[in-house]
């Protein structure tokens, strides 16, 4: 009885990741954001088929790939959550590669144990390294809920502040628990009973998402555009725009280095509240520092197209604009500009340029 209600609950998990995979594709297909998370709901996916096309510890042919993305799930969890709240970021070789090395340790697991005949290990030794993978797991999803949880001051669309609480920490805290027992368990054998209320869990939240995905649309993770016929603001916000922009472009307040959102409502005089619905919704901005950032990036480029100031080091610039260190001004820069600050400067005064880059 429970052999088939799990059988059951596992076809109707896969066709809600299915629904959740095609609405992804449609509406967030040309986001970062997007495309991993259809890649996450991919390896959910063959974590619900794994049991039924491979052994549980030795994949074949077939159930190689599927093994392969089952052991990444909890590696693309976090690359999804930093993809999801943070509009600019782009996955590199830094990031895949830690994911890969968790899938390539759950394999090296898988065949290690099969070599055995699926036979646990004795030694503390082969104990300890047989549980390392599902560590690795525990890991990658703390991290994940440390990055939702530290960027959630600068968020400025409120629902996606929200799910950042509801849907994060509920995906990541049932993904510990499963960690978590998958490492209390491994010298035991689950009970059938075990595994069918891990499958309800699972789709549970997978159904949960589904309906969040539909509900939210095209604000869940594309950049939110500015409308072109904005509501009519209220006199107070009106007010607000036109301090926020004297703070801006006359006071230079984007140079303050670690500004904040609640720094700067203080200093406008205005309830927190009030200056992230300002910038969210009538300026299009969903993170607080993309918006400030915007307004440093484009006082570096005016500074590196200078003629007077191409003898000012790159890093005078990028402190004086307000970055509090070089590393992220050069990657900042060059994801706005598909060029570094030195190309950026060399492109604009030439041959100047390169003379002061010799001296």
């Amino acid at each position: 009885m429970i052999a088939t209600l799990d059988l059951l609950l596992r076809g109707a998990g896969l066709g809600a990741l299915a629904v959740i995979i095609v609405l992804m594709a449609r509406q967030y297909g040309s986001t970062v954001a997007g495309r991993l998370g259809i890649v996450f709901a991919v390896s959910i996916a063959a974590a619900l088929l794994c049991p039924l096309v491979a052994h549980r510890w030795q994949a074949g042919p077939w159930g190689l790939p599927v093994y392969a993305l089952c052991s990444a799930a909890a590696g693309l969890f976090w690359l999804f959550v930093l993809a999801w709240f943070d509009d600019a970021f782009r996955p590199r070789a830094a990031h895949w590669g830690p994911v890969a090395a968790l899938a390539a340790i759950h394999l090296w697991r898988g065949a290690d144990l099969a070599r055995h005949g699926g036979e646990m290990p004795t030694s503390e030794l082969a104990g300890a390294l047989n549980a390392l993978p599902f560590l690795l797991d525990f890991g990658f999803i703390v991290a994940a809920l440390v990055r939702a949880r530290a960027g959630k001051a600068d968020d400025l669309d409120e629902a996606r502040r929200r799910f950042r609480d509801l849907m994060v920490t509920v995906i990541g805290g049932y993904m510990v628990l499963i960690t978590g027992l998958s490492i209390y368990l491994f010298y035991r054998q689950p009970a059938p009973l075990v595994d069918f209320l891990i499958m309800l869990g699972t789709d549970f939240l997978i159904f949960g998402f589904l309906l969040m995905t539909a509900r939210m649309q095209s604000r869940l993770f594309g950049r939110q555009a500015r409308a072109e016929a904005p509501p009519a603001p209220e006199a107070a916000d009106e007010t607000l725009h036109a301090a926020l922009m004297h703070c801006i472009n006359q006071e230079n307040g984007h140079r303050v280095p670690g500004l904040t959102i609640t720094a700067l409502a203080e200093k406008l005089g205005a309830p927190e509240y009030r200056l992230r619905r300002l910038i969210n919704g009538r300026l299009g901005h969903r993170n607080f520092n993309d918006f400030v950032n915007g307004y440093r990036l484009a006082e570096a480029r005016r500074r590196l197209a200078d003629p007077e100031a191409v003898r000012v080091p790159v890093l005078t610039i990028a402190l004086d604009a307000g970055f509090q260190s070089i590393g992220p001004f050069n990657r900042a820069f060059k994801d706005d500009t598909g060029m570094t600050p030195v190309e950026y400067r060399r492109a604009r005064l030439g041959q100047s340029a390169a003379e002061t880059e010799k001296t």
